[in-house]
């Protein structure tokens, strides 16, 4: 299983050093498990260090289900 805290925190670091608001979708067919616990764990890396500019959208797909925060 992806660790989706680390993911979305490097890819935070990225978007943010671009001045870009931010969209990260996470295509994981096939996977099953409580993706639900690894987005509010994920989400709260993001709001945590983009807090200041709210440019903030992330998508999560996982086979059918989509997530928004």
């Amino acid at each position: 299983m992806p660790d989706l805290s680390r993911i979305v925190a490097e890819q935070t670091l990225l978007y943010s050093k671009n001045g870009s608001s931010l969209l990260i979708t996470f295509q994981m067919a096939g996977h099953c498990f409580n993706i639900n616990k690894e987005i509010k764990n994920a989400s709260a890396v993001i709001r945590t260090q983009l807090l200041e500019t709210n440019q903030v959208q992330l998508n999560y797909a996982q086979q059918s289900n989509l997530y928004t925060t």
